[in-house]
């Protein structure tokens, strides 16, 4: 295409304009321009005008920008974007290409004289935008964790301004994602580096001008290498990097674990490869096979024991499950270098099993089992171990156990499944180890077909083994008191009573497309015939004893229900002449055949359609019309209309009439058939009968809307509900109609406690007492039970006595009970202080990003009856600020994991732990409470300490007792003023019910225990005495190590905690490349703070900094030590000492060997006096020398060794100084 003659293109950027200051308002891309959808026409464009050729620039800038008539500067933008990387611009041949004009830059990019940023600045300026050319560091292909930059830059992109803002643009990048060929390419890589928003192009792209970086606060070249190497996909995923935000990670005793949270459903995969060469080319070792991957609904773990020492580069993978994206590949993510000191003690390959992720996931669930075990990862301490499913449809499972290098048909003798309603693994294991089950299943429709579920690792160790490190870290975090999540059976196994129901499940991508955003009714061709369905009660079973299921989701997935829900409602929101149009709106214009698609439209049609809109032009008697205009003045009812809906779309249904507690029940009540009658439904649905209630779906809330009418809420519990749960709230006049195995009486009906909608909606069931009134004497525990997904799940309770009031002697009576929950079980302890009578109401919340200012709801209500005075009064709980004891809501939101499988937690050998898995450094504060009546002088000894990445509060009470623990946690990070006070997280009630001894531990300041700031920022680590706390009971002497990763220069202090004493001379520092040893004697017994103090040799300043406090307690034998050599300054750079420790007035040994490191002295001597005795150089750092001290020993002489550094030969520095 040829430009007209008139067209006289100008560049912009060559005129007296100048250019708009650099400064971007706060929006995101997403928020001003969507997905970019809109300008597929404008793709397209550029597409055409990149398969054409043009004999001048001229030529190609009008085809390509003007001949459209693009009018916005983002059109503009895109459209020279996507011509740039979708063109081959080495292929471009102008007819004429003189020296400064357009055509010669295109010649210069071919030479590589010149850049794709400078040339898409030329296309921009003379197509009106403003375009500045960047220059500076960017984290390209040949980039790894921990490079840094080095000459003046390695790339160059752009700023465009559109809209009055500056946008980032990447042409040279985008052209990259996948090749030329469009149908190739990454598209969303490309679009990702056009208009890029500043906070994600600071991870790959610095620029020199850092006015540039449109941030809040500029970042400076070394933080910009320090941030990790993420990669565009990572932006899309949703994904939190957690405690893994350094591109370094450095494992510990040669194991690394680490945890990403998602919030979008994902799978994740990973690559490690060894920076220098392989591993191990006799054995041929896959590093993937010593990587555990284990995959849970919002996170995914991974844990590498490294088979030597070394450097790794460690790539995640992902893909999302939920995206239009139709491919299974999985695009890098982000990048990580891992580095190895030390080979993992255990570093042999995992057990070679089918896949590489580890655990339930998701897969075996869609396939028709449900894991009993949740984790991954199962111990065992005896040879026999079994692993338990439920099944969800009918079909056969086979499993194969692994071992490494051990025989599979050694191990098939191990292990067996029995094929029952539970499907149970036997395992027989012939040895100490690690094996791994994988588990096949076959759906019996399939023939012989067997595919791959899932797969658990079982590490099976003796009575007196250890988890060694790698498994150690892999369940830190996920520890209870006796091991980890998932490798015990729950203690209340949660109540599963589902049975196979072979339904098809709803495929999203088969339904045809619902009309979500129309308002015009779809009319019914004359076509359409309204046939309702032939009913029989002989061609139908009769009612059986059913299981129900947990939710309709377990048969297709939410965004499809969601889909459904919309079109009812919309279908609701207009008017419809006659019920042919609607039935034929609602249903038969979808195409749907699905039976259960068909019900969920008619459930939510007639929960969303508001009674006093239904009108039609004609209602004849006995019609369907009849049926829903008799709903407004009560002549029929919701129950009547479903059936009505069903029989004319195919559905056999049932109008099951019987009794239904209302909201002002009382327990025990006898009910009658005149003041709670009620109607619900029961549809057969592929083989099952089923229970539903369209007129209790809709809860009526409190407030009003403006014009008087109640506002309602949607309860999801009343579609297809479990009979077990159905019977707490419906009794139906024919019995058979419960469906339930062991039918309930009417008695039994009215005795029960009283639930609520609520009580459906949050999935509860009473697991402990079935019956409302309940005779109480000491201690109560009622049990409820819920789905261990609904962990946010949390609860509070009120208790009233008859008289209606809620104190005893000045005392609120919630405070004589508590709630305590685990993963699927909340526990309510009352203890009554008189008797009588007492109402008590249990109140629920879930506390869910999506529902979290929601308020607390009543779920039940008992009544307990109090018959004696209680002979010894129960002692109140300590008054904390919740009712419920654990984790609360800020919990979970800084990132937190409960170390304690409880919120009540029992004391063992006198002491109580209370653990806090941190992925992040975190300022916590406690606050302990006692029980009313209690005086301060009963406070326990609680002593707060940090070991690695976990906080641990030690309890030790004073007297037998409860105790409340109140937990505050603060961000340091944080930038919000609101958020930088300290607010509360959690509460643990300590019990102690055994026999207390009088330790007298010293209180100490919050954050004294364990490593300080500096500690983790000069890269310090503990080798061996992890723990703050020290006890020692059979000696008085203890040597800690610390691992360096700098130079470091080290002092210490040793204090009595008593008195104050200084006993720093029983300190003695040893240094060796990458690791210092301080060797401490303790001279009596009692406490002991030991301060371990530091600078880098780096800093020039004498300052000192705190690095890391332990507290030693020495309670056993105490034998005589002594004092070590003073020492002095340049002894703390680098010396170590092999003989003689120690020198003093009773070692009585006439010759004393003296052989030291001492890096880089020219001379190292003994002075005694006026002696001097020079030591032998062994080699670069070590000296040796024999002297005789005989004559001086008591006489409190110094004994003195020093070291000449160089330049004046008699000018010698001290470094030991001894005392015999």
């Amino acid at each position: 295409m040829e430009a007209p003659n008139t067209f006289c293109p100008t560049n912009i950027l060559k005129t007296n304009r100048g250019l708009p200051p650099p400064i971007r308002l706060g929006y995101t891309k997403a928020e001003v321009y969507g997905d970019l959808s809109r300008l597929r026409s404008v793709d397209q464009h550029a597409l055409e005008v990149a398969n054409a050729n043009h004999e001048t620039f001229r030529d190609l800038l009008w085809h390509l920008v003007y001949s459209r008539s693009l009018f916005s500067d983002l059109e503009k933008a895109r459209v020279i974007f996507k011509w740039m990387t979708t063109k081959d611009l080495n292929t471009i041949k102008f007819k004429t290409c003189k020296e400064g004009t357009a055509e010669a830059e295109f010649v210069a990019l071919q030479n590589k004289e010149t850049t794709y940023a400078k040339i898409y600045a030329l296309m921009c300026g003379y197509a009106g935008l403003y375009c500045v050319v960047l220059t500076g560091y960017a984290k390209g292909r040949n980039f790894h964790p921990g490079d840094s930059f080095n000459g003046d830059s390695n790339h160059s992109w752009n700023a465009v301004y559109i809209d009055d803002n500056w946008h980032f643009v990447d042409t040279k990048w985008a052209a990259m994602s996948g090749g030329r060929n469009n149908n190739n390419k990454d598209i969303t890589r490309e679009d990702f580096f056009f208009l890029t928003d500043p906070d994600q192009f600071i991870y790959s792209h610095w620029p020199h001008q850092q006015e540039w970086q449109f941030l809040n606060r500029q970042i400076s070249l070394s933080e910009f290498e320090e941030l990790p190497f993420v990669k565009p996909h990572f932006f899309k995923c949703s994904i939190h990097l957690g405690w893994t935000k350094m591109p370094i990670i450095y494992a510990n005793h040669g194991v690394a674990s680490w945890t990403i949270k998602t919030s979008k459903p994902i799978r994740l995969g990973c690559k490690i490869v060894p920076v220098n060469g392989p591993v191990n080319a006799k054995k041929n070792v896959d590093l993937r096979t010593l990587i555990l991957q284990e995959s849970r609904p919002d996170e995914t773990k991974f844990s590498f024991r490294a088979p030597k020492a070394g450097t790794y580069i460690f790539k995640i993978f992902a893909r999302l499950l939920d995206s239009d994206d139709t491919t299974s590949t999985l695009k890098e993510i982000v990048e990580y270098k891992l580095v190895a000191k030390e080979p993992a003690e255990d570093s042999m390959p995992l057990p070679p099993c089918a896949h590489n992720i580890w655990g339930p996931g998701t897969r075996a669930r869609k396939l028709g089992l449900d894991p009993v075990h949740r984790s991954g990862v199962l111990l065992t301490y005896d040879h026999e171990f079994k692993l338990k499913f439920q099944k969800l449809k009918s079909l056969s499972v086979i499993c194969k156990l692994r071992r490494y290098e051990l025989p599979d048909t050694i191990l098939e003798r191990c292990i067996s499944v029995t094929n029952a309603d539970t499907i149970t693994v036997h395992l027989n294991l012939p040895e100490v180890g690690e094996y791994g089950v994988d588990v096949y299943v076959n759906d019996k429709k399939d023939g012989r077909r067997f595919v791959h579920a899932c797969q658990y690792l079982v590490l099976y160790l003796s009575s007196d083994e250890d988890m060694t490190p790698f498994f150690r870290q892999f369940c830190d975090g996920q520890l209870v008191d006796d091991g980890c999540t998932g490798i015990e059976e729950l203690k209340k196994a949660e109540i599963d009573t589902r049975t196979v129901w072979n339904i098809p499940h709803i495929d999203p991508e088969e339904l045809p497309e619902l009309r979500i955003d129309e308002h015009v009714i779809s009319k019914p061709p004359p076509s359409f015939e309204m046939t309702p369905i032939a009913y029989s009660d002989a061609l139908l079973p009769a009612p059986a004893p059913d299981a129900g299921f947990d939710s309709i989701y377990e048969f297709t997935d939410r965004r499809t229900i969601e889909a459904l829900d919309a079109h009812a409602e919309m279908v609701a929101n207009n008017s419809h002449d006659n019920f042919r149009e609607l039935i034929w709106d609602l249903i038969y214009s979808t195409k749907i055949k699905n039976d259960l698609a068909k019900l969920r439209l008619i459930f939510r049609w007639i929960t969303s359609k508001k009674v006093e809109d239904i009108v039609f032009k004609n209602v004849e008697p006995e019609s369907p019309e009849e049926v829903l205009i008799w709903l407004k003045d009560g002549r029929s009812t919701h129950a009547h209309v479903v059936y009505t809906m069903c029989c004319f779309a195919g559905i056999h249904c049932r109008v099951i009439q019987g009794i239904a507690k209302g909201a002002n029940h009382h327990i025990g009540k006898e009910l009658s058939s005149e003041e709670n009658q009620h109607w619900w439904n029961a549809v057969y649905l592929y083989g099952r009968w089923c229970l539903l209630d369209s007129y209790l779906a809709n809860i009526p809330l409190v407030n009003k809307t403006s014009s008087g009418d109640f506002k309602y809420s949607f309860n999801e519990s009343y579609f297809l509900v479990d009979p077990n749960k159905f019977i707490y709230t419906h009794f139906p006049n024919e019995q058979s109609w419960q469906l339930l195995s062991h039918s309930v009486s009417i008695e039994e009906f009215q005795m029960q406690p009283k639930a609520t909608p609520h009580f459906l909606m949050f999935g509860l069931q009473f697991l402990s007492h079935k019956a409302g009134i309940l005779y109480t004497h000491d201690e109560t525990e009622i049990q409820l039970i819920f789905p261990a997904k609904r962990s946010g799940l949390k609860f509070v309770f009120s208790l009233l006595m008859n008289s209606g009031t809620d104190e005893y002697n000045g005392i609120k009576l919630n405070q004589f009970g508590l709630v305590d929950c685990t993963s699927n079980v909340a526990y309510f302890k009352i203890s009554l202080p008189d008797k009588g009578l007492y109402s008590l109401n249990i109140f629920a919340k879930e506390d869910t990003p999506m529902a979290k200012d929601m308020s607390f709801s009543l779920v039940c209500e008992y009544l307990l009856h109090q018959e004696t005075t209680p002979l010894v009064p129960p002692v109140p709980f300590p008054l904390c600020s919740s009712l419920m004891w654990g984790p609360g809501p800020g919990f979970y939101q800084l990132g937190l994991t409960p170390g304690n499988s409880r919120g009540v937690v029992h004391t063992k050998n006198g002491k109580a732990d209370i653990r806090i898995k941190m992925m992040k450094p975190m300022q916590l504060r406690y606050q302990v409470k006692l029980s009313p009546g209690w005086n301060d002088g009963a406070s326990p000894m609680v002593l707060y300490k940090i070991i690695e990445n976990s906080a641990i509060f030690t309890v030790i009470p004073k007297r037998n007792g409860r105790y409340g623990l109140e937990i505050y946690a603060r961000d340091p990070d944080t930038q919000e003023k609101d958020d930088m006070r300290f607010r509360q997280i959690a509460q643990y009630l300590v019990e102690c019910n055994e026999k207390v001894e009088d330790n007298n531990f010293p209180s100490l300041s919050p954050g004294f225990l364990g490593p300080q700031p500096k500690f983790i920022e000069f890269g310090l680590k503990t080798l061996n005495h992890h723990d703050p706390l020290i006890e020692l009971k059979d000696l008085n002497h203890v040597e800690i190590q610390l691992g360096t990763s700098i130079d470091m220069k080290f002092n210490i202090q040793l204090l009595e905690v008593e008195t104050g004493r200084d006993l720093s001379d029983y300190v003695f520092i040893q240094t060796q490349p990458s690791i210092v040893t301080f060797l401490v004697n303790i001279p009596c017994l009692g406490f002991f703070k030991l301060q371990i103090h530091g600078n880098t040799f780096r800093d020039a300043s004498s300052t000192s900094l705190g690095l890391f406090n332990y507290l030693i307690y020495c309670k056993g034998d105490v034998e005589p030590v002594y004092p070590y050599p003073r020492q002095l300054g340049h002894w703390k750079e680098g010396c170590f000492m092999f003989e003689p420790l120690i020198l003093h007035s009773k070692t009585n040994t006439p010759e004393v060997k003296f052989r030291v490191h001492v890096p880089k002295a020219k001379k190292v001597v003994i002075f005694v006096e006026q002696n001097v005795q020079e030591l032998t150089s062994r080699g670069p750092v070590q000296w040796e020398g024999v002297i005789n001290i005989e004559k001086y020993y008591g006489t409190d002489t110094k004994v003195i060794l020093a070291a000449n550094y160089g330049g004046d030969d008699e000018r010698f520095a001290t470094l030991l100084e001894y005392r015999v």
